[in-house]
């Protein structure tokens, strides 16, 4: 066999490897790169019909908020980024607005840029976003960027941002669609949910009475927790905070130093923010009393985060709202469904400014 002969071979034989491998990565799809799965279009919609969504076990928030960005009509009048922290406060309750809670489980500095990334491709700029930061996401070793579908909106919004540390944090961004979808890993899930069939199962239903014992997703994009968290007694979150620094919640925040390729990042995302025009204000969300007073002799990274958030603050003239220290923000010791989710009093009270002279304003105006 000749040498050309033989490299022809080789070549149609890894193309075929290839076209197979992306065939399994598109027929499952297990990161929703190319479709939002069916379950939660119809999620979204009943969302939008002002319809509740009960009996979710674990609600996958990226999906769904995907699914609800593009069913939007009109740009809400307030955004509320952040993680699940802040997901527990209803917007609606409050008395606001148009506004829209978009915070996520586990919410990352990826998903900042990736939630307002989707509505910037969409031309539905807020007239204020609320940032709700968390101390973890400046950590040094965690991750950077959550999956589910996200990378085509972060790559367009991390291309805008304007710091010479864009790079280290691309680094972690696939490429494009491709680069993600053929490698090793990816194919391997792939090929193990074509085995196991449909991975687009989800369970839900309408729950306009917030009768159900599991996650209920509102209107509004906040979550109602699961009835056993709701009614813990205040005793048993107390004892629970206590066991912080065995958590994963303490174990989350023993780091010493903020990672400077993070900082930067986050200053260029505030500062594309306020190009937009969208009225930015940060928020620091407390922990229980007894969590925070066994985080505050371990870890002094939570003043490193609150000066960090302070300093950006003052450089560009933008609100900052609560603090990390319960005591500061109001917030005692029955105002925790945990050792580190407020309630919804909680959250309001230290929120409220974001929008006293702003979103009511606004909805007076139109009257």
């Amino acid at each position: 066999m000749s040498a050309a002969r033989y490299i022809v071979i080789v070549v149609i034989a890894g193309l075929s490897v290839v076209a197979a491998a992306l065939g399994a990565a598109v027929s499952a799809d297990p990161a929703h790169l190319f479709r939002t799965p069916a379950a939660y279009a119809e999620i979204a919609r009943l969302l939008h019909a002002g319809t509740p969504v009960g009996e979710l076990d674990s609600p996958r928030h990226r999906l769904i908020n995907r699914a609800f960005i593009d069913s939007l009509d009109q740009a809400p009048e307030t955004v509320i980024l952040g993680s699940s922290r802040v997901q527990p406060f209803s917007p609606a309750e409050a008395g606001w607005q148009r506004s829209l809670s978009l915070a996520v489980e586990g919410g990352d500095l990826g998903d900042l840029l990736y939630i307002y990334g989707l509505l910037r491709d969409r031309a539905l700029i807020p007239a204020r976003t609320v940032i709700t930061v968390d101390p973890y996401i400046f950590a040094p070793d965690s991750h950077l960027l959550t999956r589910n579908g996200k990378h085509a909106s972060l790559q367009r919004i991390v291309g805008l941002l304007e710091t010479d540390c864009i790079e280290d944090f691309g680094s972690q961004i696939p490429l494009s669609w491709l680069a993600e979808v053929l490698t090793l890993d990816y194919v391997l899930e792939s090929l193990g949910k074509l085995g196991e069939g449909s991975s687009d199962q989800v369970r839900f239903g309408p729950d306009p009475e917030l009768r159900s014992p599991g996650f209920i997703k509102r209107p509004d994009g906040s979550v109602l927790f699961s009835r056993e968290i709701r009614t813990r007694s205040a005793a048993y979150v107390d004892d629970y905070a206590a066991t912080v620094l065995d958590h994963p919640v303490g174990r989350g925040l023993a780091f010493t130093s903020l990672d400077p390729c993070k900082t930067a990042v986050f200053q260029a995302f505030l500062d594309l923010l306020q190009h937009d025009g969208t009225t930015v204000i940060l928020a620091m969300l407390p922990y229980h009393p007894t969590a925070f007073r066994l985080l505050e002799s371990d870890r002094a990274v939570l003043a490193q985060v609150d000066g960090f958030v302070r300093q950006l603050a003052a450089q560009r003239s933008l609100a900052v709202l609560g603090a990390f220290d319960p005591g500061q923000s109001d917030c005692g010791q029955t105002d925790f469904l945990d050792m580190h989710h407020p309630k919804q009093p909680c959250i309001e009270r230290i929120l409220e400014p974001a929008v006293e002279s702003g979103t009511r304003q606004s909805a007076a105006a139109g009257q």
